[in-house]
């Protein structure tokens, strides 16, 4: 039910999250030596599309364990805008981090470029160390992801989100902010986390015959689920060719809620007990509830339960839930396209075929400015 390229990659995560481990673990270990560690006084990452949404989980950990002061800025402000004196130089410092798997996108190249010209030390989280962002970068941690039929992201977002929290637990425990007791136990629930795609999909099949038909999505969260936020509304965006939106919970009661149309807008919500923001979470829902929306509300609070229009999916408590907690946003965006016979990216023909492979990101000039 509901084939694509894109579930095919998703049915695949099994068996991919324990490899990716195997693959990225050493390499973050070797990627700084702990002089470096200890040069780092402030981290700037940058990305654009999933790569975005990866560097803002990777603010979160890094933050917590490393207490490094990190920023993420999105490629073109850090290419283009971003104001040199407030890098704050000092030896080994700042580290500039640009996300790309392909390696190729114009705007994430010309960041690292620009900022390594200036000083900076630029490192590239990459598949490919030739490519534009890959030459642009003084070191890199090497993504390895096995070739499958294209599709939005999926593979390549897990393994990007995996590589920056293992960085972020390694700055952490050489600088001794975390215990190597926690980082080793850190790394053990990475190694160990499990994807229940049974009780997924049985929940997505059974939303997909009722949201298929709505025109927008609401994807609304905070904290340490905003990166997954941001990564389903884009989903849904390149999957299905349907409007979509993303916010936190504070914006959301600003201006989302004003929608008119709310028992035809698909809204998915965060709800998560390790979050700082869990009591404006509980709020937001109380007021969906009252208008009625259409929610697929995602949960480690096991005591809330399915109502007449709020579809409830629970995960364990997990220090690293945001990396896997995404999947069913990826399914519902797949299931979705398949069911209306929606082409990814609108197939990149006609009006969208300037979008053919990626040129209309990958293809940009460069310009690296001062």
């Amino acid at each position: 039910m509901f084939e694509s390229a894109m579930k095919n990659q998703i049915l695949s995560l099994p068996s991919f999250i324990g490899e990716q481990f195997e693959n990225l673990e050493p390499k973050t270990r070797e990627l700084f030596s702990t002089p470096e560690i200890f040069n780092v006084q402030k981290i700037i990452l940058t990305g654009a599309g999933d790569s975005y949404s990866v560097a803002l989980l990777a603010k979160y950990y890094i933050e917590r364990f490393a207490k490094i002061p990190t920023e993420v800025v999105s490629a073109i402000d850090l290419g283009r805008n971003y104001v040199k004196d407030t890098l704050y130089f000092s030896p080994g410092s700042p580290v500039v981090i640009g996300i790309s798997n392909s390696g190729n996108v114009a705007r994430v190249a010309e960041a690292l470029e620009r900022t390594k010209r200036w000083g900076a030390f630029t490192i590239a989280v990459t598949s490919d160390v030739n490519s534009k962002v890959g030459k642009a970068a003084n070191r890199h941690l090497l993504l390895d992801i096995p070739p499958m039929p294209s599709s939005p992201g999926v593979r390549s977002y897990y393994a990007g989100l995996l590589g920056v929290v293992l960085l972020a637990i390694r700055l952490g425990e050489v600088k001794a902010e975390i215990t190597m007791d926690q980082a080793q136990a850190y790394r053990e629930e990475l190694k160990n986390l499990t994807v229940n795609l049974t009780d997924i999909t049985e929940t997505i099949d059974q939303v997909t015959p009722k949201w298929k038909l709505f025109d927008g999505f609401d994807f609304v969260g905070d904290g340490r689920d905003y990166c997954n936020v941001l990564y389903g509304s884009d989903k849904i965006l390149e999957a299905t060719g349907k409007y979509s939106m993303y916010v936190n919970t504070e914006e959301w009661l600003h201006l989302n809620f004003f929608l008119r149309k709310n028992h035809d807008t698909g809204t998915i919500l965060f709800l998560n007990r390790d979050n700082e923001g869990y009591s404006r979470e509980l709020e937001v829902l109380e007021y969906m509830k009252q208008l009625e929306r259409p929610t697929l509300l995602l949960t480690n609070n096991e005591e809330i339960k399915s109502t007449r229009n709020i579809v409830v999916l629970h995960f364990p408590k997990l220090v690293f839930g945001p990396l896997i907690e995404w999947v069913p946003l990826a399914l519902l965006a797949s299931n979705v396209a398949s069911a209306i016979g929606e082409e990814d990216g609108r197939g990149c023909k006609g009006e969208w075929s300037f979008a053919q492979n990626g040129t209309a990101v990958k293809s940009s000039k460069l310009q690296i400015l001062g």
